[in-house]
């Protein structure tokens, strides 16, 4: 029989064994104190005039030199140190303009994925909620209305951006007929599979609208495509607490009714992957409406839907929320 004390030490040393395959790099690591006092358990392996290159258990990290102090400290090491991992996964947006489009990403170092688009030629913006997401609904950020017999949807925006903590906020100003609009975006962080804006516009001015019920004046509005129960964007519309297939074609009479919270649901179909389901959440209850104009395109957005207002109004707020 194997003396007890010889069993207790297999075990022992067998667990020594396991821990160091499973955690390689990190059983023997020392302690590296970043310039903001943040800890990180790693091994060096490179270190030159940009940074150092750490081997953690999960890989290798490369910590920039503007975020180690004057020479690299290291510590013996304490317990697993959480926040100083949170403080090098450090992620931020990332705006940048190609021709017409303000494209809009969030990340870090080099690995920035794209969530947000603002159309500068006719204020359409849209929105994903992340990498896994295709691109589908656009919201009209310009109010849209009827005036001498012309309805007007769309028009150019100029604008300018700040990062204000972890939020990306965007002014921009347009003219839509003789009224002239401002307004922000602001963007929140990226949260699992949902992206968060909030829109406040404001106008000045005067315009006379002309009287269509339902549609003379649309503070903001949904555009999207359905051709087919095969070809679409959008599947299905919803308001409040109840949902509605898309016609073919014209109105909806069930699309038309009172409230705050209205959408296009995503999804996949032959035409488009993880679509995203845009949410809209207005400040206040307005008159929710919807068209659909008969097409055979899949490039033409021919679904809208958006809140109206028989008057002018001079401001209003609104949540956009993407998700799956």
């Amino acid at each position: 029989m194997v003396p007890k004390k010889y069993i207790r030490l297999s075990i022992f040393f067998s667990a020594i064994v396991y821990l160091y395959l499973i955690y390689p790099a990190s059983f023997f690591a020392e302690m590296i104190v970043l310039k903001d006092g943040s800890r990180i358990e790693g091994n060096i392996i490179s270190k030159d005039d940009s940074g150092i290159t750490i081997k953690m258990h999960y890989g290798e990290m490369f910590i920039p030199r503007k975020n180690l102090p004057g020479d690299v400290s290291i510590q013996e090491k304490p317990d697993t140190p959480k926040r100083a991992r949170q403080a090098l996964s450090e992620e931020k947006w990332s705006v940048t303009k190609a021709g017409t489009i303000l494209q809009i990403g969030y990340g870090s170092r080099k690995h920035f994925a794209q969530y947000a688009a603002l159309h500068l030629d006719s204020s359409y913006f849209r929105m994903n909620y992340g990498p896994d997401s295709g691109w589908g609904t656009s919201v009209v950020i310009l109010p849209s209305l009827w005036t001498r017999g012309t309805y007007i949807q769309g028009g150019a925006v100029s604008c300018t951006w700040t990062v204000e903590g972890d939020y990306l906020s965007i002014d921009f100003t347009g003219q839509i007929a003789t009224l002239k609009a401002s307004g922000t975006i602001r963007i929140s962080p990226p949260r699992r599979n949902m992206l968060i804006a909030k829109v406040n516009v404001s106008v000045d001015g005067d315009v006379p609208l002309d009287y269509h019920r339902g549609e003379s004046f649309k503070p903001m509005f949904l555009s999207s495509m359905k051709i087919s129960d095969t070809q679409w964007d959008t599947q299905q519309v919803w308001c409040g607490t109840k949902s509605f297939s898309i016609p073919r074609e014209g109105w909806s009479n069930k699309m038309s009714r009172k409230g705050k919270h209205f959408g296009l649901k995503g999804g996949t179909s032959d035409w488009k992957k993880n679509a995203p389901t845009i949410t809209i959440r207005l400040s206040k209850q307005m008159h929710i409406q919807g068209w659909v104009t008969k097409s055979d395109n899949p490039n033409h957005d021919n679904v809208g839907l958006w809140a109206a207002s028989k008057d002018v109004q001079p401001a209003w707020s609104y949540t956009i929320v993407a998700k799956p």
